[in-house]
């Protein structure tokens, strides 16, 4: 039986894979004055349940390549990710997590190597591994 928490799809004979993150908290972040704010999200995974989970968005037109990366710490139970999304994208997502749900919203990342990441994630010693963000989706609830 497949895991609940990934979706998978073929694109062109490619196998992708989505990540579930359930949304914990968002906050908004601006370290300067002359620096735009990015969103930060807290989110756990069930598939990678010793680790937390800290999200970046930021706003950045992105034409080719993966929209970002998310990164193993070699020192703490911590993945790091940090995705562009372009301004309409990040305004959408900005007035969604504004308001407080009936229940938490989960977000998609799509990774192209969902097996590795899941091994890696089990290994005692983890080293910075990183892997491409190709596509990020999500789902609020409304009632």
């Amino acid at each position: 039986m497949k895991n609940k928490l990934t979706l998978s799809w073929r694109h062109l004979g490619v196998q992708e894979d989505y990540l579930q993150l359930t949304i914990l908290s968002s906050e908004l972040v601006k370290a300067s004055v002359l620096e735009d704010a990015q969103i930060s999200v807290s989110c756990n995974a069930s598939e990678l349940p010793k680790y937390n989970f800290t999200l970046l968005l930021q706003r950045q037109s992105q034409d080719l390549g993966p929209i970002g990366f998310l990164v193993f710490d070699e020192r703490r139970p911590l993945i790091s990710a940090l995705a562009n999304l372009s301004d309409p994208v990040f305004n959408e997502f900005f007035d969604l997590v504004r308001f407080t749900p009936p229940r938490n919203p989960s977000l998609f990342l799509k990774i192209n190597d969902m097996k590795s990441l899941i091994e890696i994630s089990k290994q005692e010693n983890v080293n910075q591994s990183k892997f491409q963000i190709h596509d990020i989706g999500w789902r609020f609830p409304l009632t």
